[in-house]
């Protein structure tokens, strides 16, 4: 949430950071559970205020763990927990589009597609006009295979008539 709005108000270097933030807290809960970890210590307990397992600050935490609560409830169900990264990487894209990196967003908009295919959680008509313009973009860069499987991926979704 803080990364949103920090980019709603282009802060993009602190925007960045709070998503960054966001996408390790993701890939640390990710390993904890596949190691087979029961209950995810989220306790801050050592003078840097930092969490043994998620290693990161203090405030970054409180804040992760009040939107978790809000947003995945008592549990930590992995569905919304995928949607979240990938919330997270569309908010990446669009904060470096606004940063003009071009090339990040674009990079980051593939991953959000991407995402979104494989779970098959998405809005059609949303879906396939952001496919058209990362195949518009690949082909203005003479990358051509990359906008066909693009556009081929939308044109999949389509219905027939």
């Amino acid at each position: 949430m803080i990364g949103i709005v920090l980019g709603n108000r282009e802060d993009v270097g602190d925007a960045l950071k709070y998503l960054d933030q966001a996408t390790a807290t993701y890939h640390r809960v990710v390993a904890a559970c596949q190691q087979g970890a029961e209950a995810l210590d989220f306790t801050v307990n050592n003078k840097e205020g930092k969490c043994f397992l998620l290693d990161v600050d203090k405030v970054f935490l409180t804040k992760f763990l009040e939107t978790s609560q809000n947003f995945f409830g008592s549990d930590l169900d992995p569905k919304k927990i995928e949607r979240a990264l990938t919330q997270t990487y569309f908010y990446e894209a669009q904060v470096f589009s606004k940063a003009n990196n071009v090339e990040k967003g674009i990079e980051f908009s593939a991953k959000t597609l991407e995402r979104q295919l494989k779970s098959g959680e998405y809005e059609l008509k949303d879906f396939c006009v952001n496919c058209v313009t990362l195949g518009d973009y690949f082909t203005n860069q003479g990358m051509y295979a990359q906008a066909e499987y693009i556009l081929k991926a939308a044109m999949s979704l389509l219905p027939e008539d």
